[in-house]
């Protein structure tokens, strides 16, 4: 099998296409043929070096936490009427996300989900991380019919799902990202309130959609984006901090929290995902997409090409999700090759 390898940590040139001896299934586990492998923003970081002290992730290795695809064979004590279903599943061996930038990969039974009708396998496997978190989100900040929410970092691939999740719940989001490119993209997807927060009036512009302020803000971006949205809070709001695409994550002043009865919620105190709770919420998110309550945006970039995909994550270009086409016949539901320069929206049959 063709596999990206990772045989030093470094910048986006370590990621180097090999030959790799094909796999074979375990006890309780599946042999999938690959179409498509999930892209996140961690799998970066380890390339990177970065969060060695949480992940017992060493060189060489290949990266990827998620992958969608085939099942080919399975090994001893497996239902062998898996074989020839499209599935979805995580990859590893719990010490962290590897084994999904290849064209083979091995999975345990146990985490198999299978992709519904109505939905390609990429778009499920953009689903696998960031479907589960965008649920998560609603669950922990379980919007009432009197809140205004505020998300940050809306171009990506949860905060995607997540402002069209509260619309569809018929809460009013003013969505929040970088760049002509993203917020036409929002604007796309039916999003009622949009706002570029690389113009110096975005803060203004959310003020005029909330004069009273949003009772909760999703911070996916970080940094001093997470502060601007601290401070738009209205009094007893709360802010759920997830996300680092502006480099950190925001830091907030805990006596002014206090005066104003703000709740903070940082992203290690959002409740312990199980591996139950996780096939749950992803079944939420494939749910979501094939009632069209929620649906990705996604590019497709050629496995061989995995380095530009870590790129447009670094350089804060990429809109939606990318997930990395391991065959040169999947091109998603428009068919045609992979393409690595244009976001498609992908929507379910």
């Amino acid at each position: 099998m063709r596999a990206i390898v990772v045989r030093r940590f470094g910048g986006v040139d370590v990621l180097r296409l090999e030959d790799q001896a094909d796999l074979v299934p375990g006890r309780g586990e599946v042999l999938v043929d690959v179409a498509f492998s999930d892209v996140g923003t961690l799998d970066r970081l380890i390339r990177a070096g970065q969060f060695r002290e949480f992940f017992d992730i060493d060189v060489p290795y290949i990266p990827g936490g998620g992958v969608g695809g085939t099942v080919r064979a399975v090994g001893a004590g497996v239902d062998e009427r898996w074989i020839g279903r499209s599935v979805v599943g995580g990859t590893g061996t719990g010490k962290g996300p590897t084994g999904g930038y290849a064209g083979q990969a091995v999975l345990a039974a146990n985490v198999l989900t299978e992709v519904p009708p109505g939905i390609g396998v990429d778009v499920a496997t953009s689903l696998l991380n960031d479907g589960p978190t965008s649920q998560q989100l609603l669950d922990v900040a379980s919007p009432a019919a009197d809140d205004r929410a505020l998300v940050l970092a809306a171009a990506g691939a949860a905060g995607m799902l997540l402002v069209q999740l509260l619309q569809n719940r018929g809460v009013p989001v003013v969505a929040a990202a970088r760049s002509a490119e993203k917020t036409a993209a929002l604007r796309e997807l039916g999003i009622n309130h949009v706002v570029d927060y690389g113009t110096a009036e975005w803060t203004a512009q959310v003020e005029t959609v909330f004069p009273d302020g949003p009772t909760m803000v999703f911070d996916g971006a970080g940094a001093a984006l997470g502060r601007q949205g601290f401070a738009l809070l209205a009094d007893r709001g709360r802010i759920i901090s997830y996300g680092t695409s502006a480099g950190t994550f925001a830091e907030f002043d805990a006596d002014d929290a206090q005066r104003r009865g703000i709740g903070i919620t940082n992203l290690l105190e959002l409740p312990a995902v199980t591996a139950p709770d996780r096939s749950r919420l992803l079944q939420r998110a494939l749910d979501a997409c094939v009632s069209h309550a929620a649906i990705p945006l996604l590019t497709h970039v050629p496995l061989a090409d995995a380095a530009k995909a870590h790129t447009a994550l670094e350089q804060r270009t990429a809109i939606g999700k990318t997930v990395l086409a391991t065959r040169s016949q999947a091109g998603g539901q428009r068919g045609g090759a992979p393409r690595a320069e244009t976001p498609v929206v992908v929507r379910p049959r």
